[in-house]
C-alpha cells in the first residue's frame, strides 16, 4: 500500500514488519482525505496489495497526475535483528522454508521444521519486499523519501512537526491539526516469541549486521550491547 493525503501533503510508504499496521490504522482513522493509491489507479493488479517501494509509489503518483517529489514522504525501519525474528514467526516457514501465504506449496504440518538460524542461512533475504531501507526507498543510486523513522522512537507528534516544517519550507499550507498528536500507537500484528537475542547464533548476528548495514547506520541499532 501507498498512503497519500493531499490535505497534509504527505505520502506514507508501508515497510513490512516495521510497525506499519499501526500507522496505517492511524491514518485511516484520523486523516480525513487519506487515500490508498493502489485503490484509485487503473492498473491495480500491477502492484503489491500490501507493500510497495518508492519506485512503485512514484509510478503510481505519475499515473494519477501527482508529483511524488512535492510530497513529504516517510517510512519506518526497525532493528533488523528484531525484524527478522518477527518475520520468521510471522511466516511460520515449512520444511522447505515456504511461508504460510504461499498457499499452493505450503506444508502446514511441517511449520517451523527449521529453526531460526537454519532458516536464515538458507533463505534469500532479498526476496522480501522492502527488507532493507536501500531496497525500499533507493533506486538509481538516489534516496526517494523525505524522512525515515526508526519505529522504536516514532511518534505522531514528531511526524507532524517534521511535516509542518517541510511544508513551510516549500511554501505549502498545512491545515490545522484536527486529531490528538499525543496519542500512542498500539502494536498490531505482533508475533509471540522470546526476546530476539535468544535466537541468534554468532554467524546469524553477523549476517544481519552485514546485510542491514544501511538500516543499522540510519537507526543507530545494535545487537544488544554490541555496537
Amino acid at each position: 500500500m501507498v498512503f497519500c493525503s493531499d490535505e497534509f501533503n504527505m505520502i506514507f510508504l508501508v515497510n513490512p514488519k516495521c510497525g506499519s499496521t499501526a500507522i496505517r490504522n492511524f491514518l485511516i482513522n484520523n486523516v480525513k482525505d487519506i487515500q490508498i493509491l493502489q485503490e484509485i489507479i487503473n492498473d491495480y493488479d500491477k502492484y503489491d496489495k500490501n507493500h510497495n517501494n518508492a519506485k512503485n509509489a512514484i509510478e503510481m503518483c505519475k499515473s494519477l497526475g501527482k508529483n511524488y517529489n512535492a510530497y513529504f514522504s516517510f517510512t519506518t525501519i526497525r532493528n533488523p535483528w528484531s525484524k527478522m525474528i518477527s518475520l520468521y514467526f510471522f511466516d511460520r516457514p515449512d520444511k522447505n522454508n515456504n511461508p504460510w501465504y504461499y498457499n499452493d506449496v505450503y506444508d502446514e504440518s511441517s511449520a517451523f521444521a527449521n529453526n531460526f538460524n537454519k532458516w536464515l542461512s538458507e533463505i534469500d533475504i532479498s526476496r522480501f519486499v522492502g527488507i532493507t531501507a536501500e531496497t525500499f526507498i533507493v533506486f538509481n543510486g538516489k534516496r526517494f523519501v523525505t524522512k525515515i523513522y526508526p519505529i522504536e522512537t516514532f511518534t505522531i507528534k514528531q511526524l507532524m512537526k517534521d511535516l509542518t516544517s517541510y511544508n513551510q519550507k516549500n511554501g505549502i499550507h498545512t491545515p490545522s491539526i484536527y486529531f490528538d498528536t499525543n496519542q500512542i500507537l498500539p502494536f498490531i500484528n505482533c508475533t509471540e516469541h522470546d526476546h530476539y537475542s535468544t535466537y541468534y547464533s554468532k554467524e546469524s548476528i553477523e549476517k544481519i549486521r552485514n546485510y542491514f548495514a544501511g538500516d543499522i547506520k540510519i537507526g543507530g541499532y545494535c545487537f544488544e550491547e554490541m555496537c
